[in-house]
């Protein structure tokens, strides 16, 4: 139903017609719908008036639903929408306004001064505890909109977007105006009572500011932005992290045609305080970073001197990167960009003295730095190398018993790791074994280059104690090979490679080397000796060979107690017999497949009496459970 009236006056005078007429109308039963959300429109009343003549031109605007319905919830307020425009050579002005009653309101204010042919703006918007309309709203189970509320104010000026016609004097565009343009603008928003949560993650922010400043001269657009919260918590699962304190600042630079000129974006944040149950080891305060990204053409990406800093933690991490956009071919054969080719180099410094948390677990002192390199010739495999600096590095761990002291060196990694959006990070293990890696590492050392070598003055686990101990370690994806290996016990020394090659559920110790000098047992006589053999955690096995060439009757003795504690093999028992009457001048032993084999040459009475063969088939099980599988944390 509509009514319209108006007079009308020299219609057929253009120059000086005269029009002031109002339209008032009810639309009945309107109704949006799709899927999942469905608004209804009763009853809408509409009011218009326009006023024109002699280059002056009025609107006055006004609709107004009633019984509005949200999927089958009435608003309890009737939401209205008014627009005030005049139209005169000299200024312009309009004026937009929304209200659904006191839950959201919305005003904007525009002029347009024809003598400088400026457009200045300015408005607000209001929303407080939205609940009605939250199924409208992003995630509106997840996010809760009781206490929610928003305040925004935006201000600003245009210039080269509209000018005075030359006839009428009214607004009209500028041809062309996109490489015109002038604008200002500055948005505050106020973001209160955030709360975020669904089946793993949690947000809650009492309060968020944020503040935009931009302005454009014709393609350049150049902006500001100010983030701040004063507390913000993170849950996921189990774990906790609250930020204290938090605010970040952007600077921008760009082309208005993003695909066709340049974006550089300064970074600036700052964090007082983080306390998080991820690794409560790691203390985060006083964190800043600090940044510089730049895009060209979007055919490239270059990260500048991004510096991480966490004073509180004693972490310092500076990047640069480089990312290069190339083509690649589709399923189609048809060509396609994406981003490819990834360089970036950093380094990282940790000091050792901050992480203080938890004295109880961890204790340092000493500095750790590494030079980083990543690089990608594909966006899925990245290749990593570092070299680890460790300058006077002191650790003690009271729960495992461990105390490292006087760590000095330095370590080579290099490591490979696979990204997919599927399954995300996972680390490329070697699966096929490198038989260089196999070999004698004094058979190849003068080829390597540079060498990486640690020296620990002092290590103490348990009852066991090392001083010092020397070495050249290099971990190169899932193998770990200390070469040139020189540990100090006591008068003793122990001298050798190991390698550690952890392949996850196949994880092997392989060591070669010498003993001698070692006092162990009850004697706490010398004892000499080398080994060779190869170690499986998982399955308690050992394969390999061990000569003892020095020892005693004591030594003996105790090793035949810790093969067959019980006395139950008979093979060795025939062995303890000559023993009580001669000496051992040597032992060898060799290990496969859970078995050992037994050669021991006697000297004295005994060795000459009795000719003692080898011993084969002796069971090394009951040994790697009693001895070894305690050390390992492993069931028996």
């Amino acid at each position: 139903q509509a009514q319209l009236q108006g007079r009308y006056r020299n219609i057929d005078q253009p120059q000086t017609i005269s029009l002031d007429h109002e339209l008032s109308a009810t639309i009945k039963n309107i109704s949006v719908q799709d899927a999942e959300l469905r608004a209804e429109f009763p009853i809408v009343q509409l009011q218009a008036r326009h006023q024109g003549g002699d280059n002056r031109q009025s609107l006055d605007f006004r609709l107004t639903s009633q019984q509005t319905l949200l999927n089958n919830v009435p608003l309890k307020q009737d939401p209205v929408f008014i627009l005030n425009a005049e139209l005169t050579p000299v200024k312009s002005t309009a004026r937009l306004k929304l209200d659904i009653g006191q839950q959201l309101s919305a005003l904007t204010d525009a002029e347009f001064e024809s003598s400088t042919a400026i457009l200045k703006h300015n408005g607000s918007l209001d929303l407080k505890q939205p609940a009605i309309l939250a199924k409208w709203l992003p995630d509106a189970q997840a996010f809760d909109w009781q206490t929610f509320s928003a305040k925004l104010n935006h201000r600003g000026t245009i210039a080269g977007l509209l000018e005075a016609n030359a006839d009428s004097g009214l607004p009209a565009l500028v041809p062309g105006f996109q490489d015109k343009l002038q604008a200002s603008l500055q948005i505050d928003l106020d973001l209160n009572d955030i709360a975020y949560r669904d089946h793993e993650l949690s947000i809650r922010a009492p309060q968020l500011k944020l503040a935009l400043n931009g302005k454009q001269r014709g393609r350049k657009i150049q902006a500001r932005a100010d983030i701040a919260a004063p507390s913000l918590s993170i849950g996921e699962r189990n774990e906790l992290i609250e930020l204290t304190d938090m605010a970040h600042q952007l600077d921008i630079t760009a082309d208005s045609r993003l695909a066709g000129g340049d974006i550089e974006i300064r970074i600036e944040s700052r964090l007082k305080n983080a306390a998080q149950s991820y690794f409560p080891l790691y203390p985060i305060r006083d964190l800043s970073l600090t940044g510089r990204v730049h895009s060209s053409r979007m055919e490239s990406f270059v990260l500048d001197d991004l510096l991480l800093n966490n004073r509180g933690g004693g972490t310092r991490l500076s990047l640069n990167k480089t990312l290069n956009r190339t083509d690649v071919g589709d399923s189609g054969g048809k060509p396609k960009s994406s981003w490819r080719e990834i360089s970036l180099s950093g380094e990282i410094m940790q000091s050792l003295a901050e992480i203080d948390t938890m004295p109880d677990t961890f204790q340092g002192q000493g500095r750790l730095s590494s030079p980083i390199t990543i690089n990608s010739s594909d966006g899925a495999l990245f290749n990593i190398k570092a070299t680890l600096n460790l300058n006077d590095v002191s650790a003690n761990l009271p729960e495992q018993e461990l105390h490292i002291e006087g760590l000095n060196g330095r370590v080579q990694l290099s490591e490979t790791i696979e990204w997919d959006a599927e399954n995300g990070i996972s680390l490329v293990h070697d699966s096929e074994r490198n038989h260089f890696a196999r070999i004698r590492y004094q058979d190849v050392q003068p080829f390597l280059s540079n060498q990486s070598f640690f020296k620990i003055a002092r290590m103490r686990w348990k009852h066991l104690e090392a001083a010092p101990i020397i070495g050249s370690l290099h971990i190169q994806n899932n193998v770990f090979s200390l070469n040139k290996l020189k540990l100090k016990k006591g008068p003793g020394t122990i001298s050798g490679q190991l390698i550690v090659d952890y392949f996850p559920g196949a994880e092997r110790f392989k060591f070669r080397g010498n003993a001698t000098g070692i006092r162990i047992g009850e004697s706490r006589e010398r004892i000499d000796g080398n080994m060779a053999f190869v170690f499986w955690p998982a399955k308690l096995e050992i394969d390999g060979r061990l000569q003892i060439l020095r020892l005693n009757r004591q030594h003996l003795v105790e090793l035949l107690d810790l093969l067959d504690p019980f006395r139950e093999d008979t093979a060795l028992n025939k062995l303890r017999l000559p023993l009580a009457f001669g000496y051992p001048n040597f032992v060898r032993m060799e290990m496969a497949q859970g078995l050992a084999s037994m050669k021991v040459d006697l000297g004295g009475i005994g060795g000459a009496l009795i000719d003692i063969e080898e011993i084969r088939g002796i069971p090394l099980g009951p040994f790697m459970n009693r001895h070894v599988a305690p050390l390992l944390q492993l069931n028996e």
